[in-house]
């Protein structure tokens, strides 16, 4: 398992989701920062190092994922 393999999964697993890595954005720059922690041998860092940024990309993920409310509905 590569590298990169390793932090789509360990990504993946953190928002319980298949995140989108091929688009520029958090995913993808997480994506970088794990490779570069375990590249250098200090993979069991990046969730401390990283929290703010997990939880984020946690929220945006959940939130995206949310069903869309009919303007209709909600006026209800």
């Amino acid at each position: 398992l590569s590298l990169v393999d390793r932090g789509k999964a360990v990504l993946n697993d953190l928002t319980g989701t298949e995140l989108d890595f091929d688009t520029e954005g958090l995913a993808r720059s997480l994506l970088f920062d794990y490779v570069r922690y375990a590249y250098n041998n200090a993979s069991e860092y990046f969730e401390e190092n990283f929290q703010q940024e997990i939880l984020r990309l946690q929220l945006m993920t959940g939130a995206s994922l949310l069903p869309v409310e009919d303007e209709a509905d909600a006026e209800v």
